[in-house]
């Protein structure tokens, strides 16, 4: 037991330590346009679902080699309690892709702040640049344990990205449900993703 708790600590110690940072705006402003992409179902042989924002579309798998993708989602099922969500940028896959996690809500993520670190992702789980886990600093997810073992986005964390071009770009998944349900049990159909993101965060000065 006592070993599984340092291994814990460690564990929250190392992504606290990884983490991007928080923005402090108070006053929404955002002005972006939003895209919104539903019930993304990761392909089963390969069991992810490889999507681009510069394309606005998904990837498959036999085209991952030779067009650009920037994130890949895992095929979950119902005894998922994590989602090991991995960027293109040179570690894992063969692209540039970065990446942070904001902790703050949707509207107010409007620039990129010079004071963001943005990494690429790690073969590691515990190095993930979005959290692994569901109970740690800034993890973009909950779980709310029984009776419906459901997995719920965080609405206080948003993944910016900065793409191969340059750009900037802040997405959140809002559902891993089929059909987005707002209450769903442990018998709802899980991972169909529905996402939204926006491009042309303006960039550092």
């Amino acid at each position: 037991m006592m070993q599984l708790r340092n291994h814990i600590a460690m564990l929250l110690i190392a992504v606290a330590l990884v983490a991007c940072g928080t923005d402090t705006s108070t006053t929404p402003t955002d002005t972006l346009a939003t895209i919104t992409k539903s019930d993304l179902r990761p392909d089963t042989v390969t069991r992810w679902l490889y999507y681009s924002f510069a394309d606005d579309a998904v990837v498959a798998p036999e085209q991952i080699g030779v067009r650009q993708w920037d994130i890949k989602l895992p095929l979950l099922t119902v005894n998922s309690r994590t989602i090991d969500i991995m960027l293109n940028s040179g570690t894992v896959g063969n692209g540039s892709t970065t990446g942070c996690v904001v902790s703050s809500r949707w509207e107010n993520v409007t620039r990129v702040l010079p004071a963001w670190n943005f990494r690429t992702d790690d073969t590691a789980t515990v190095n993930r640049v979005v959290p692994n886990c569901v109970l740690c600093p800034q993890a973009m997810f909950t779980y709310t344990g029984p009776p419906s073992h459901a997995i719920m986005p965080s609405p206080d964390q948003v993944l910016v990205l900065r793409l191969a071009d340059g750009s900037y770009v802040k997405m959140q998944i809002t559902s891993v449900y089929q059909g987005a349900v707002t209450e769903p049990t442990a018998t709802t159909p899980i991972g169909f993703y529905t996402m939204r993101y926006a491009k042309g965060l303006p960039k550092p000065n």
